[in-house]
């Protein structure tokens, strides 16, 4: 017996197949009893690693459902210190608030995700936030609705390992133990992995395969070990598509529509513009 574990986005595009056993759906041969006997003997996660982990997980199914390649990565930072966490967070609800205005001036639909960095130590206080593309107007407008500093504008890349390294980026530990929780929209697509219990077999194929029309991110695909001791198989598949054909044309989009060229990516650092 085995557990597999299927996530899909709602469009489709993306899956996560996960198999694994656990105590009570243990193998039975004794081969994959005697790979979990000498796995027992290294070394294990704690529950902060594995919490870490799950909160990456999480954040980068929001990502992959929510938001694509052109959106908007703010950076918004302090020209002077905050007075303190509090008032940083209500700086960040009021300028959510102007923009959700903003959003509802132009006719389009406002959903965000973000974090506050250094809230509670390890530097001058600052926020990411990831919202969808808008017009050039209306990217002018957003450097006015933070009065309180600087804001950065990226172009969001959109891809599987943009959402994977921005989601390790907003939970990693030297960020996530001074900031603030990962705040989202409630409108936010939030599919359910579905789990079931694999009875039919004594084991299962740790071989990885694609399914027709998709193909293997091997990137974030990996077989290994639970934590305790079983072996895991992760397999993150991604639907055929022309990926770059479509990158470029969604970043053309971003350009056309604001004048400024900034780098593509999910980095926390800020990028020179030019006209």
């Amino acid at each position: 017996m085995y557990i597999k574990t299927v996530w899909e986005s709602f469009n489709k595009k993306y899956k996560i197949i996960k198999k694994h056993h656990t105590y009570r759906a243990q193998p039975e041969l004794c081969s994959v009893k005697e790979k979990r006997a000498r796995k027992q003997n290294g070394t294990t996660l704690t529950q902060e690693e594995i919490n870490a982990r799950l909160r990456s997980e999480r954040t980068e199914k929001l990502l992959l459902e929510n938001f694509e390649a052109g959106d908007c990565y703010l950076t918004c930072t302090y020209k002077e210190t905050p007075e303190g966490p509090e008032a940083v967070k209500n700086d960040w609800k009021n300028f959510r608030d102007r923009l959700k205005r903003l959003f509802k001036r132009i006719g389009q639909k406002f959903k965000y995700i973000y974090i506050l960095e250094n809230l509670y130590g390890g530097g001058r206080p600052h926020g990411h936030i990831l919202i969808p593309a808008i017009p050039r107007e209306a990217v002018k407008k957003i450097k006015h609705l933070w009065p309180y500093g600087n804001v950065e504008i990226k172009a969001y890349g959109g891809e599987v390992l943009d959402a994977h390294r921005l989601a390790k980026y907003f939970t990693k530990e030297k960020v996530y133990k001074n900031s603030s929780t990962i705040q989202s929209s409630r409108n936010l697509i939030r599919s359910e992995e579905k789990k079931k219990l694999i009875t039919r077999s004594e084991t299962f194929d740790e071989r990885m395969t694609a399914p027709q029309g998709y193909h293997i991110v091997d990137e974030l695909s990996y077989s290994g070990y639970t934590e305790e001791g079983y072996p895991i198989v992760k397999i993150f598949l991604e639907k055929d598509e022309d990926n770059d054909r479509k990158r470029l044309f969604a970043a053309n989009i971003f350009l056309e529509k604001t004048k400024f060229k900034y780098a593509v990516g999910p980095s926390g650092g800020g990028g020179k513009r030019s006209r």
